[in-house]
């Protein structure tokens, strides 16, 4: 069995992980930032680390799904509805820190 280096040499892109990363992802993204994000994706996959790998992939969805309109997740509903509630000074950025929370939690 290749070595991830006897691959990455070879150009071998055939693992599912960069199937998706070359053939799905790249063309679909539209976010700000999704090319880096898609560089840590790569970099993650390399290293092996399958749970970073995961919350990243998470954290590309979710960031694509906002940017495309999509709240149907229900962590972006519940923040949603209180928005409409905040009257506090400094709530804007309160709940732009929940939202990218969200975004970054794989949970």
């Amino acid at each position: 069995m290749a070595s991830i280096g006897e691959w990455v040499k070879a150009g071998d892109r055939s693992h599912p992980n960069l199937k998706l990363i070359d053939e799905v992802l790249r063309y679909q993204l539209t976010y700000s930032g999704h090319e880096d994000d898609l560089r840590e994706l790569e970099s993650l996959h390399f290293s092996g680390n399958k749970c970073f790998f995961e919350g990243t992939l998470h954290k590309i969805r979710e960031s694509q799904k906002i940017c495309e309109g999509d709240r149907s997740h229900h962590r972006i509903r519940q923040l949603d509805a209180l928005r409409v509630t905040l009257t506090y000074d400094g709530w804007e950025k309160d709940w732009n820190s929940a939202e990218k929370e969200h975004v970054r939690c794989n949970y």
